[in-house]
């Protein structure tokens, strides 16, 4: 498998991220550009899976494997679909708090599906993870507003 790191401080507190991103049916709100996709959840808990629709990749099924708010960690597993030409992929989320601020450290390790180009495919998960961590400033950016 193929490992793709990324890095970004936003300047969210750490509580308020964690509490975003471990509500695995929260994608939609801080997904950019997939405003109008449909995510469906079903059971609870590790194990649980959410189906999406999403007007950038299409349909895929994310497993929940791990999520442990003392570590501020969650890690999810592609079950459906070949998103970015994948054959096979996972992330791991973990946050860390700066002060004020959110260092979110991203990790995903993916095969590609065949003849697929790993080092572009490599770039766009890179550009995804800027995507989703901008989208998470963006959505909760304002909190010193609603302090």
């Amino acid at each position: 498998m193929r490992t793709v790191e990324y890095r970004q401080r936003i300047d969210v507190p750490l509580e308020l991220v964690w509490t975003t991103v471990a509500d695995f049916g929260s994608l939609l709100r801080w997904l950019p550009g997939n405003e109008d996709g449909t995510l469906t959840l079903n059971g609870e808990g590790i194990g649980m899976t959410r189906d999406l629709n999403l007007p950038t990749v299409g349909e895929v099924q994310h497993r929940l494997d791990a999520l442990d708010p003392e570590r501020n960690l969650l890690t999810y597993t592609l079950t459906r679909g070949r998103p970015l030409g994948m054959a096979a992929y996972s992330v791991t989320l973990s946050l860390a708090s700066d002060h004020e601020q959110c260092n979110l450290h991203w990790q995903g390790e993916f095969d590609p599906q065949g003849g697929a180009d790993a080092d572009t495919m490599a770039k766009n998960l890179a550009g995804a993870y800027q995507n989703m961590s901008e989208g998470l400033e963006s959505l909760l950016g304002n909190w010193r507003d609603q302090s």
